[in-house]
């Protein structure tokens, strides 16, 4: 008798169509230095004051398994209140650290390549250890309250090949509909980029590009964003809203290549330090109060509407001292104090962080992955590791939530394509255009060459390439039609120009319209 051949499964087979639909898709990232504990801060009401006294004696650090539980019982509520959740997870190599007792993290680097390769295998085998550690005890809290969950571990490798990205998307999508809980951290074990740059931030809002996520919350160690560090400029205000990335006066260029002094600069490492996760150290220059102050909304003061609708709230700017209190000050004197209290902290002696030494991003990262969540249509919020539970007042609209909202941008980028082109593929050169260029950029016109005023770096036809201004903000990304050696050539030149070129013939539009994203 012949054998009967089963067609494979499709996803509707392998989705619970029992379950009601779900509400949406939310990602949680979650840093190192919320999940690793050495030294109790003061105030710190998830561990006893004896514990984090010992710890601190003892010169060594542990995984916050308070902190991870209160992740966990968040995950669990929302997941009965009919969410989908994603967890992207940092902390692999503080863990693995801490299972072999090491007391300080390792750090990259050395004098020479052989140094520079041995410090860089510890690093990632401490990953490898530290790994199975976290996603075993992820396994053992959800499982006491009947949650699957399932590993996923990423490269930016993995999802610069189209075809890699639709498959890491059906992945994701066949895990969610089946009622898993995906825990997603990058393959540190062989990804030298994340180790070096922080790059969980940006893994989490590649995550909810990829899943079409409504909210995206990266939990850090401040409780929002401010105008400068906190712990270092008094005055620093906390902002409640960004309802526009491009009005930040930080630079936000995601996963373009700069020298490695500037990154490690960006991203709060400095002078041979090991950078930190969460440090507002990383907050590359004080940031402007006025440009991102809140408009007024037709919904009550201090409203926040939650889902499709716009995150709205009027409330100002906030002194990081007294949280609770909404400024009577208008924005201009607020910046023009910011800016007094930067220039009296830049004169002083700088205190030493205080943050955690096992993480390796900064607030720079952060802004990159709000800048990259925004533009997919994903609402992001920024709030404190240590109160994972605040992700539910976000998430049921409380006026009273405690962190910082973006806003998704009004028009943001749709087609799997684009996302694909804007977020994975690392960008081998620039193209700097004028402002007639730039307006017609974000008209989604197609680039030409007549508007192209510089070149930088030596790419192909096809690569993916950054489109910036003359000031040197990123507008766009695209594939650029022709080499950079014949993009210098027709540069600046009109078509007629161009067709009297010798040689093979060259278009005038360099970047066509549909392979140009948008991104400000």
């Amino acid at each position: 008798m012949a054998e009967t051949k089963l067609p494979p499964p499709t996803r509707a087979d392998m989705v619970d169509t029992s379950k009601p639909p779900s509400k949406g898709v939310i990602v949680i990232k979650i840093g190192t230095s919320s999940l690793m504990r050495e030294g109790t801060p003061a105030g710190d009401s998830t561990v006893s004051s004896a514990a984090g006294a010992a710890l601190g004696a003892a010169g060594g650090s542990e995984l916050a398994l308070s902190t991870l539980a209160l992740l966990v019982d968040t995950v669990l509520a929302l997941r009965r209140d009919g969410w989908d959740v994603i967890i992207v997870s940092s902390g692999a190599v503080g863990v693995g650290c801490s299972r072999l007792g090491t007391t300080v993290r390792p750090v990259r680097g050395g004098e020479t390549a052989a140094e520079r390769a041995a410090n860089l295998a510890a690093i990632q085998a401490y990953a490898a250890i530290g790994q199975s550690v976290l996603m075993r005890t992820y396994d053992d809290l959800f499982r006491m309250g009947g949650q699957p969950v399932a590993q996923v571990l990423l490269t930016s490798g993995d999802l610069s090949s189209q075809y890699q990205y639709g498959n890491a998307k059906a992945t994701l999508q066949a895990l969610l509909g089946m009622g898993v809980v995906p825990i997603v951290n990058e393959n540190d074990t062989v990804a030298t980029e994340e180790l070096r740059y922080g790059d969980n931030d940006w893994l989490s809002a590649l995550v909810a590009c990829v899943v079409n996520a409504t909210w995206l919350f990266l939990l850090t160690d401040v409780e929002r964003l401010y105008t400068a560090d906190p712990r270092r400029d008094a005055g620093a205000e906390a902002i409640d809203l960004v309802s526009d990335m491009a009005a930040l006066s930080v630079d936000t260029s995601a996963r373009v290549p700069v020298p490695p002094a500037a990154t490690a600069e960006a991203n709060g490492v400095a002078n041979g330090d090991v950078g930190n996760d969460e440090s507002v150290g990383g907050y590359p220059e004080p940031i402007d109060v006025e440009s991102r102050s809140p408009s007024p909304s037709p919904s009550s003061p201090g409203s926040i509407t939650s889902g499709a609708d716009a995150h709205t709230t009027t409330q100002e700017p906030r002194h990081a001292g007294s949280a609770k209190s909404p400024r009577s000050a208008s924005s201009k004197t607020a910046t023009a104090a910011t800016d007094a209290a930067s220039a009296a902290a830049a004169a002083a002696p700088a205190p030493a962080a205080t943050g955690s030494q096992w993480g390796t991003g900064g607030m720079a990262t952060k802004l990159t992955a709000a800048r990259m969540a925004t533009a997919a249509g994903v609402r992001m919020g920024l709030l404190h590791g240590r109160m994972p539970s605040r992700v539910l007042d976000f998430v049921a609209g409380k006026p009273d939530a405690v962190g910082t909202v973006f806003s998704p941008r009004p028009s943001p980028i749709k087609t799997t394509r684009k996302r694909w082109i804007a977020h994975c593929l690392p960008p081998t050169g620039a193209l700097v255009v004028d402002r007639g260029a730039v307006s017609a950029v974000r008209k989604r016109k197609n680039l030409f060459a007549a508007g192209i005023v510089g070149v930088e770096g030596d790419f192909a036809a096809n690569d993916a390439v950054v489109v910036r201004g003359a000031g040197g903000g990123e507008v766009a990304r695209g594939l650029v039609n022709m080499s950079a050696a014949d993009v210098r050539r027709v540069m600046g030149m009109r078509s007629a120009a161009i067709a009297e070129l010798e040689g093979e013939p060259l278009a005038d539009d360099v970047v066509s319209r549909e392979n140009l994203v948008v991104l400000v």
